[in-house]
């Protein structure tokens, strides 16, 4: 997996725009985080990462240091989208709602 420094040079060799929403998994930490790209990072169900301390001036709120999963849901009528980790029996602990203008998706 390409990591967001290598994905944003292609982009930029390329003349385009950084992608507007990036996600990713197999990493011991979880975050929302935008900077530009809006971000979301779930760490899994099998490995915690309790001690993880990454810089993130962009992070919305905290790491999350628990067993979690990501989830994109897309609400297509109102042109909503919303990012969101969840811990283990599925109940939100960080979220991030986005309109699809700010991520330029045409309806």
């Amino acid at each position: 997996m390409f990591k967001r420094r290598t994905i944003t040079g292609l982009l930029a060799a390329a003349s385009l725009s950084p992608a507007p929403l990036a996600a990713q998994g197999a990493k011991p930490l979880s975050r929302i985080a935008f900077d530009p790209l809006h971000e979301i990072t779930s760490s899994g169900l099998n490995k915690v990462y309790a001690a993880a301390k990454e810089p993130g001036p962009n992070r919305l709120g905290d790491l999350l240091a628990m067993a979690n999963f990501g989830t994109v849901d897309i609400d297509w009528p109102t042109g909503k989208l919303t990012l969101a980790l969840r811990d283990v029996p599925g109940h939100v602990r960080r979220s991030q709602e986005l309109r699809f203008d700010q991520l330029r998706i045409a309806t």
